[in-house]
């Protein structure tokens, strides 16, 4: 595992495009679609509730996500084969998406 946090829930957009930034993959618009219904049917209570969204560029990375009911927290978690300072650069964006509202 590189990372594992939470950020809030309406950052969701703005942490995967900068996570796909950090693989070096390039994001689509069926990529959105995806993410979407992932986290509509992700549920941090339940034990097979993660959602999972693979990135593959440069670095593969897997990004997990689930929903904490009743709050606006989304967990993730993230592991793949990276560079050394990805684990760093993850658990930056953990604090940032985590206090700041995003708005994209």
């Amino acid at each position: 595992m590189l990372a594992e946090g939470w950020i809030l829930a309406q950052n969701a957009k703005a942490f995967v495009e900068v996570a796909s930034t950090f693989a070096g993959q390039q994001l689509e618009d069926g990529d959105w679609r995806n993410v979407d219904l992932g986290l509509m049917t992700s549920d941090s209570t339940a034990q097979d509730g993660w959602y999972e969204f693979p990135l593959e560029g440069d670095s593969d990375v897997t990004l997990a996500f689930a929903t904490s009911p009743g709050t606006e927290v989304l967990s993730v978690r993230v592991w793949g084969n990276g560079f050394s300072d990805l684990a760093i650069r993850f658990e930056t964006a953990f604090m940032i998406f985590g206090i700041y509202r995003i708005e994209v």
